[in-house]
């Protein structure tokens, strides 16, 4: 019974996967006391807030699912430890569950923004990328110079680079200036 139910959950990220839908895999890790589900069961959170399996019901599944869609929104993974009766607080009744993001989106991060830089960027895009510009000089760092780019980051500072996105992606440094 649980390696059909685990096929089927297989076969929904693999159709995600092919469709380019973002989702998230929450999976139970830890159970203590009596829960409604447990360690291994797994549940699909699609980026648009459908599911696929379960965690345990109710308001806990709630609770997953939202964290789930953070997950999803933030491309971060998260463990989280729900308590499964809210009206008590002495409940001993809990579990942990790991939250997987799974993104299709692939980046591409192009440090410079000059002519290799817009070819490098142009050629990403014709893959199906997310085009990531990083440069100093703004009059090259824009949409108008580079139409194809998705985000424009001004500057090499961590200040400017330090919330990028590195979850599938790929980095090309064609600037003049790679210290």
């Amino acid at each position: 019974w649980l390696a059909g139910e685990l096929m089927s959950l297989y076969e929904n990220l693999y159709v995600a996967e092919s469709k380019g839908i973002d989702c998230a895999v929450c999976t139970i890790i830890d159970a203590i006391g009596t829960t409604p589900r447990a360690v291994g069961s797994k549940m699909i959170i699609y980026e648009n807030g459908d599911q696929y399996g379960s965690v345990g019901g109710g308001s806990v599944e709630h609770e997953v699912k939202e964290m789930a869609l953070t997950s999803i929104r933030t491309r971060k993974f998260f463990k989280k430890i729900v308590n499964i009766d809210k009206q008590s607080k002495d409940s001993n009744n809990s579990i942990e569950v790991f939250i997987e993001p799974i993104s299709m989106r692939v980046n591409l991060v192009v440090f410079g923004s000059g002519h290799i830089g817009k070819q490098v960027a142009f050629f990403g895009k014709q893959l199906g990328w997310h085009i990531i510009i990083v440069d100093d000089r703004p009059e090259l760092c824009n949409e108008k110079n580079i139409p194809c780019g998705d985000e424009f980051i001004i500057g090499f500072s961590g200040e400017s680079i330090d919330h990028l996105d590195m979850i599938n992606s790929y980095c090309i440094l064609t600037t003049r200036n790679s210290e």
